[in-house]
């Protein structure tokens, strides 16, 4: 979410409502459907026009699988009172989630800035 609103307010701001109201905007459903679509080899026509030329790319294609994976384990932790993880995988998960955001912060400029408006801004279908 950071990342959002760094990109569309930037960092200077993080003090200021319109920041805030960024940062909040990210919906979590709209956070997996673009991951899932941006794993694909094509994307979805609502999407297709807006792509950067060569699609996502493999540092956002990498964000977008882990994200998809660690949205699913926090669901089960939060809702599945029979969901059980171990301190190894636990930490697992953590250095995933590091390093996907690693590859988000080196991602190339363009692309991240299409997906994160994307995630933001989804295409409505006519």
């Amino acid at each position: 979410m950071t990342e959002v609103a760094d990109d569309l307010v930037g960092s200077t701001q993080r003090h200021t409502p319109r920041y805030a109201l960024v940062y909040r905007s990210v919906d979590h459903a709209s956070l997996r459907r673009i991951c899932k679509d941006a794993c694909k080899t094509s994307l979805p026509k609502p999407y297709s026009k807006y792509a950067p030329t060569g699609g996502f790319g493999d540092d956002l294609k990498a964000l977008a699988t882990a994200l998809v994976d660690l949205q699913e384990k926090r669901y089960l932790a939060d809702y599945d009172p029979l969901f059980r993880t171990s301190a190894a995988d636990a930490a697992l998960d953590v250095a995933k989630a590091r390093t996907a955001l690693a590859r988000l912060k080196r991602a190339n400029p363009t692309r991240r800035s299409v997906f994160l408006s994307l995630l933001v801004f989804p295409p409505r279908q006519a």
